[in-house]
């Protein structure tokens, strides 16, 4: 057995008999735990960028060491093939942390994101928060016709665009369907912005 896992159960123990408590454990099936529908749901906000663009961001950008919004299935990797240390929605077994907007952003790494679009403007007003901390980022987002509100404000803050792909071009994006990643017609223009705050 896992030594943090007895740990945890003896500090349970302890909790339950200071209080006097008569804790009952029952197991419920994954299909019929309403908590579990997060992690078993597939959404687009859950696209992946492909490869060749995630190299080239990597090239000129990189090396990145912190995917911000990520899940465990589509988190980036770094150079080494690892996957690099990601921010999650809820918790996950390889997440480095829950909720990107409850994390403290540090000089000491080199950030990237790519949101779900409803929250490009949260994320940009997060990272406004960071500026004056050295915080490094890419930011990949998507550009449509008229350009959105929060456009001239991450503008603002770049020292850097880097233009990836223009609507139509296919293999750009994947999404996560039941039979695994599958590459979509991207439908609009997607640009890497560099952040430095």
């Amino acid at each position: 057995g896992s030594v943090k896992f007895n740990k945890l159960v003896k500090e349970i123990f302890v909790l339950v008999c200071a209080l006097n408590v008569d804790l009952k454990l029952f197991y419920v099936p994954s299909k019929d735990n309403t908590a579990d529908a997060p992690s078993r749901s597939l959404t687009n906000q859950d696209a992946k960028l492909g490869m060749c663009l995630w190299q080239q961001i990597e090239v000129r950008f990189g090396p990145h060491t912190v995917d911000m919004m990520a899940l465990d299935s589509n988190a980036m990797c770094g150079k080494d093939g690892t996957v690099l240390p990601h921010f999650t929605p809820y918790p996950l077994p390889g997440s480095a942390g829950v909720n990107v907007f409850c994390q403290e952003l540090t000089s000491s790494e080199n950030y990237y994101v790519f949101p779900p679009f409803v929250m490009i403007p949260n994320v940009i007003g997060f990272l406004r928060e960071f500026k004056g901390c050295d915080v490094s980022c890419t930011m990949v987002v998507r550009k449509t016709h008229p350009a959105p509100s929060w456009w001239p404000v991450l503008s603002s803050l770049a020292v850097e665009r880097l233009f990836l792909a223009e609507a139509g071009e296919e293999d750009v994006i994947s999404l996560p369907t039941k039979k695994g990643w599958q590459p979509r017609r991207l439908g609009y223009d997607l640009y890497a912005f560099r952040l430095f705050l």
